[in-house]
């Protein structure tokens, strides 16, 4: 098994006993929200990297868990009280279980990623999680964060972060990430 890159301020995972990282391997993470049009935002992402060849692994993130139609490789959530119903709701139990992330070890998470400072909500923990296993790129659909909504509080943790996600994260929908982090593209996706 290999060491996971450095994450994000430099978090090391707490692992369950019983938990391997060594297959998470693939060209792009692709982390999904549920942000308004994030199924279309998601296949449109999926189609692209597609048809440039490139391996990807899915991270559904919240209610994304349960919605998504799309085996998820990895599942994300600060709120693991809910993990297990939002598994149970997709069918993700048993053998086509996701590899799973919180912000703390319990009896539903296997990865606990503990960060020393805020984090900007659940798919702040999932580009955290993904950074730490060493995804070379990260693709945020169905994550916008906008002004106006619930969410815009979280902003302020990520423009925080922006210089650590700059080189290998961005942003496939819509929204205030997609205009601090930029969309992907093709040659972005060289590495």
């Amino acid at each position: 098994m290999t060491t996971p890159a450095r994450p994000l301020h430099n978090v090391t995972p707490g692992i369950r006993p019983g938990v391997t990282l060594d297959r998470w391997n693939a060209d792009v993470l692709v982390v999904a929200g549920t942000a308004p049009g994030w199924r279309d935002d998601l296949c449109d992402t999926l189609d692209k990297l597609s048809v440039l060849g490139r391996t990807v692994h899915l991270m559904a993130v919240n209610r994304a868990i349960a919605e998504t139609v799309i085996p998820p490789d990895h599942a994300a959530t600060v709120h693991p009280g809910h993990l297990r119903e939002w598994l149970e709701q997709g069918g993700w139990i048993g053998a086509n279980r996701p590899l799973t992330h919180g912000p703390a070890l319990s009896g539903s998470v296997d990865v606990a990623w503990v960060s020393p400072v805020s984090l900007g909500g659940s798919a702040h923990l999932a580009v955290l999680a993904g950074l730490g296993l060493g995804y070379p790129r990260l693709i945020l659909s169905g994550v916008c964060l906008d002004t106006g909504t619930p969410y815009q509080p979280m902003q302020k943790l990520w423009w925080r972060d922006r210089f650590a996600l700059a080189d290998r994260v961005r942003c496939a929908s819509r929204g205030w990430l997609r205009t601090m982090l930029g969309a992907p593209d093709a040659e972005w996706l060289e590495v």
